[in-house]
């Protein structure tokens, strides 16, 4: 019936739109980072943000994970990895512009990334979101934010076995 294929189609749709957005990236590189600094204090005005959805002490814990996940931490260990020659290629997914910016300027094209304009929860970003969690799941070495269930996802997703070290923990 052409209705139920009409309806097959339409569902597809998101699922071609991520699988666009993952092929127009260079994969595999060397190392995938996952940078996220959105949160804790500084960002209580974003609903996903706000205190009353934490108990105090997670709240605190958000902010000091956060603050250890700069991309300036990201970008010392990435720099430690390229004298030991491991890390030509990078795939960064981040939650701030800022993070791209600092990247692009000083690795150049070596950087992989899925350029966007809005940093919010939309459905577009949502499908962003997804392709760039397939993307980090394809390094071999995934530097990732602590406490963020983004990592974790990448890693779970990664048809690899990878290597993970996180900020504040491991670098």
């Amino acid at each position: 019936d052409q209705q139920i294929e009409n309806d097959f189609l339409q569902k597809l749709k998101p699922v071609q739109a991520v699988q666009e957005l993952v092929s127009s990236v260079r994969s595999p590189n060397d190392v995938a980072v996952h940078v996220r600094m959105v949160g804790g204090e500084g960002f209580e005005h974003l609903p996903y943000e706000m205190p009353g959805n934490w108990k105090k002490s997670s709240h605190n814990k958000i902010t000091r994970w956060r603050r250890k996940s700069h991309f300036s931490n990201f970008m010392a260990r990435i720099d430690r990895l390229d004298k030991e020659g491991r890390a030509e290629r990078i795939f960064l997914a981040a939650d701030k512009a800022e993070a791209y910016d600092a990247f692009c300027r000083r690795y150049g094209h070596r950087v992989a990334c899925l350029p966007r304009k809005l940093y919010d929860r939309s459905t577009e970003q949502l499908r962003y979101a997804l392709a760039d969690a397939l993307l980090l799941g394809r390094a071999p070495l995934l530097l990732g934010s602590t406490w963020s269930s983004f990592t974790e996802l990448a890693q779970r997703l990664s048809a690899q076995q990878m290597y993970v070290e996180t900020s504040g923990r491991d670098f």
